[in-house]
C-alpha cells in the first residue's frame, strides 16, 4: 500500500525555481518525483551527518541549487 501523501509549498527565489525545473526536466521526471528524491536525499545526509559529526544542528542545502 503506497503511502498516504501530503502538500508542501514554500516561496522560493526565482532563480533558484529556475534551476529547479531544468534539473527536474533533465530527469525526465515530475516535479513531485523529483522533490520526493531531493529531499529524501538531503534528510538521508544529514541524519549520517548527525551520526558522525556531533553537536551538528543546521540543514545544509546541496550546493548544486545555488551556483550561477
Amino acid at each position: 500500500m503506497e503511502e498516504r501523501k501530503k502538500n508542501l509549498c514554500a516561496m522560493i527565489p526565482e532563480s533558484l525555481h529556475k534551476k529547479v525545473r531544468e534539473e527536474q526536466e533533465e530527469w525526465g521526471i515530475k516535479l513531485n518525483e523529483y522533490m520526493e528524491r531531493i529531499l529524501k536525499t538531503t534528510l538521508r545526509r544529514e541524519k549520517e551527518r548527525w551520526q558522525t559529526e556531533p553537536g551538528h544542528w543546521h540543514f545544509r542545502y546541496q550546493r548544486s541549487f545555488f551556483r550561477g
